[in-house]
């Protein structure tokens, strides 16, 4: 292991560790999770990609994952879900003022202390904030949801509001069909797979 991943490490344990435990949150390397029956929280340390020797970086990530949500998006549910598998995500530096894409440096010479003191307030003071903010999938933000309209006929669906979500499906399949194919794998679910391929073909015929 080179040294920098070991000082990365070692910020793990001292900084986020003793804090993230008592909240109910398990850790596996530099993953950390709180599982809960209809939402999973997942904080997660991802060290760059050109660390090596003494000296590099590392950024911190957040996201919610919904296991009933991936399971009508086709997705394999589990319960120790990467960052990247989370169905709402925040890069730490996101939640700064002003925001940007914060990258911590540890190496010689760097105030290490500092640097765990900083992103231990970070966690606490924004971090779990945010995923409490996020932890109900029916409470998620409107500008969120323009931008994410699969994920928004998901949670139409889960809640119960299915024919919404149907319409939600056509619409978006009949204006871009051949960009529909994570419709899919929810119109399976929703049993509309058929309907949603009769969508997209008739949208994709000539017309004179």
């Amino acid at each position: 292991m080179a040294a920098i991943a070991r000082r990365i490490d070692k910020l793990i344990k001292s900084a986020l560790v003793p804090m993230l435990e008592p909240l109910g949150f398990s850790r596996k390397a530099r993953h950390f999770w709180r599982r809960q029956p209809s939402v999973i929280a997942v904080i997660n340390l991802q060290g760059n990609k050109w660390n090596e020797g003494d000296s590099g970086s590392f950024t911190l990530n957040f996201g919610v994952y919904f296991p009933e949500l991936a399971k009508v998006l086709g997705a394999a549910v589990c319960d120790s879900p990467d960052e990247a598998e989370c169905h709402v995500r925040e890069r730490g530096g996101m939640l700064l003022d002003p925001p940007g894409d914060r990258w911590w440096e540890l190496g010689p010479g760097r105030d290490e202390v500092a640097v765990a003191e900083e992103v231990s307030a970070l966690v606490k003071e924004r971090g779990l904030r945010w995923i409490d903010d996020h932890a109900d999938c029916m409470r998620l933000s409107e500008t969120l949801l323009a931008q994410r309209p699969v994920l928004r006929a998901a949670i139409l669906h889960v809640s119960g509001q299915s024919t919404q979500a149907a319409a939600l499906i056509e619409a978006h399949v009949r204006k871009e069909p051949l960009r529909a194919h994570p419709w899919l794998p929810l119109a399976r679910a929703m049993g509309l797979e058929k309907q949603c391929k009769e969508w997209i073909a008739q949208a994709r015929e000539p017309k004179f």
